[in-house]
């Protein structure tokens, strides 16, 4: 379904920018898992009124403060797809890093 490709499309957008930035920052990324789910609108057009993204980082070395600053940068600055939906859709981010 188009939505779901959508849905497929902005978590490999946020995932590839979040996976750079952290390795350019010089930390390990043993397992990064990206959960994405929409709330559909009750109205038609039914397309997204809000997006949760669960990020959980498996890494020795990176922080929760790391991986929250670069979902930020990401969202903000480095995923072309997330700047397409600001200011229409409610994005959400849960951000996990497991040691």
């Amino acid at each position: 379904m188009p939505l779901e490709l959508f849905l497929i499309s902005l978590s490999t957008c946020m995932g590839g920018s979040v996976a750079i930035v952290l390795r350019k920052m010089g930390l390990t990324i043993n397992e990064l898992e990206m959960n994405i789910k929409g709330q559909r609108r009750g109205d038609h057009p039914t397309g997204f009124e809000k997006i949760i993204f669960e990020i959980i980082l498996s890494s020795p070395d990176a922080t929760i403060e790391d991986l929250n600053k670069v979902i930020k940068m990401s969202d903000e600055r480095l995923c072309p797809v997330t700047s397409m939906i600001r200011g229409n859709v409610e994005v959400a981010f849960i951000g996990k890093v497991l040691k």
